[in-house]
């Protein structure tokens, strides 16, 4: 997933609780007060945290057979290592939020 939002949020949880397998999330976007109102996974106790990571850790508690990773970096810098690149390309899903 690229990028964080509610509605990313949900659709991944939704492929986590059944076992897609493995999944990244990217962003560099911090929890903050905001993300109580519309985003279930983060508590209180995030707030200023990397959103891709605290997100990463819910949804691996969810279901342990899956094998999350996050990367804390923003779409632009992810994008200009050939590596993430080639990440993308073999990917069987990319979901992006709010990604212009």
């Amino acid at each position: 997933m690229i990028g964080t939002s509610s509605a990313g949020s949900e659709t991944l949880k939704n492929l986590v609780l059944p076992g897609i397998g493995m999944f990244t999330i990217v962003g560099d976007d911090k929890v903050t007060t905001r993300d109580f109102g519309n985003e279930f996974l983060v508590t209180r106790d995030d707030c200023g945290k990397n959103k891709a990571e605290v997100l990463k850790n819910a949804l691996v508690e969810m279901n342990p057979d899956v094998k999350g990773n996050h990367v804390e970096m923003n779409l632009e810098a992810f994008l200009a290592v050939a590596e993430n690149v080639k990440m993308l390309e073999e990917a069987a899903l990319v979901i992006a939020c709010d990604v212009t």
